[in-house]
């Protein structure tokens, strides 16, 4: 199994400008390979592999006008050909949007570098090259004895430096005897049930930190709008001011504090539910586009991050050995009775607690569901 990591780096300003040095010419590789392709397309019929893109390299360097290419890691700019390659093969055989140019301000700034020699150097430094040495902070233990990393890519999310790197590890294999049944909800994120037992993992949305946050964007946002500068040599277009990139700076990095403390949390809630260690967790497939479409609920359903969840415990669970299952959506979770079976057809949204017609149990809707699939038979 591969394990990947996100640490924070600490560069010198000499360091900052060769990291954009890095992403300016990722870039333009990139746009330049998407001219070259869309040239030898028309003369010949024909496409650009990844190699062959890769040989345009050097010629290019060699022109005299792109002498600035050579401060930049040549694994950088093969790497971009590379992913040019991936976009277009995912335009012609997955029928996926066709590969555009990336703009200077718009694009996210990153580049991937070279994981031949890339390393830890200490538990303050790492090495990248054509940079040297750069601080980070972590509190990860990472691997300072390896070299053997994929995918390492340097990028910058709002004002800060971030690098991710993955490498390669042993699965471990802890699971127990016992199954686990998780529903999903947005008046509690997620309702658990195995052996007899019940957990609940309130929704976070609706704490007092969170709300403080949607309030702070509510005022920036009203400050924002009042920063507007009107051009009349732009035909009367409203153009924005140095004040309102201000305000765009901290309207992002309060939604980059809201997206930290969603994520942070419901790693800790896979986290906790994997440290269990049963021997199989099953969910229910959920058409989170379906429910996206109900307009009253779909801000709170985005909230609550259900794809990002099952993404994040699917994986902690194929890292410690333990089934994932996740049951049909025609599956009636909700409207079956846990105790002795009976469906019940007619059960509204609103129906919070279910009672049983046939034997008279009266349970928690969202347990109920959660008990159902946990004595699913997925064998």
């Amino acid at each position: 199994m591969f394990k990947s990591y996100k640490i924070r780096l600490y560069p010198t300003k000499e360091q900052e400008l060769l990291f954009y040095e890095h992403i300016n010419a990722s870039r333009y590789i990139w746009n330049y390979m998407i001219e070259q392709h869309k040239k030898e397309y028309e003369e010949t019929g024909k496409h650009l592999s990844g190699f062959d893109m890769c040989k345009l390299i050097t010629p290019l360097k060699n022109d005299g006008n792109h002498d600035w290419l050579r401060r930049v890691s040549v694994k950088t700019l093969q790497k971009a050909c590379k992913n040019l390659e991936s976009a277009y093969i995912s335009f012609y055989k997955k029928n996926k949007g066709y590969p555009k140019f990336k703009s200077k301000k718009k694009d996210r700034k990153s580049f991937m570098t070279d994981t031949e020699h890339f390393y830890f150097v200490d538990k303050k430094y790492l090495f990248l090259p054509k940079i040297g040495k750069v601080k980070y902070k972590t509190d990860y233990n990472v691997p300072l004895n390896t070299r053997k990393f994929s995918n390492v890519t340097v990028f910058l999310d709002i004002n800060k430096w971030f690098v991710t790197a993955s490498f390669e590890c042993e699965k471990q294999v802890l699971a127990g005897d016992f199954t686990m049944g998780i529903d999903l909800g947005i008046k509690d994120l997620a309702i658990v049930a195995f052996n007899d037992k019940k957990i609940v993992y309130h929704n976070i949305n609706k704490s007092s930190k969170i709300k403080k946050i949607e309030k702070r964007i509510a005022y920036y946002n009203r400050s924002m709008s009042r920063k507007y500068v009107c051009s009349m040599s732009n035909h009367g277009y409203y153009k924005v001011s140095n004040n309102m990139k201000k305000e765009i700076i901290k309207i992002q990095k309060q939604y980059k504090r809201l997206r930290d403390i969603r994520t942070n949390y419901i790693h800790q809630v896979t986290k906790s539910l994997v440290n269990l260690y049963p021997s199989a967790i099953i969910m229910e497939d959920l058409d989170i586009v379906g429910l996206l479409k109900n307009k009253r609920m779909s801000k709170m359903i985005l909230n609550q991050c259900f794809y990002k969840f099952i993404t994040f415990i699917k994986y902690k669970c194929d890292n410690n050995g333990i089934d994932f299952i996740q049951v049909p959506t025609n599956f009636p979770s909700s409207k079956m009775c846990s105790n002795c079976g009976n469906i019940k057809k007619e059960l509204k949204l609103s129906n919070r607690i279910y009672y049983c017609d046939v034997c008279g149990s009266i349970i928690d809707r969202d347990y109920n569901a959660a008990i159902n699939l946990m004595k699913y038979q997925y064998n």
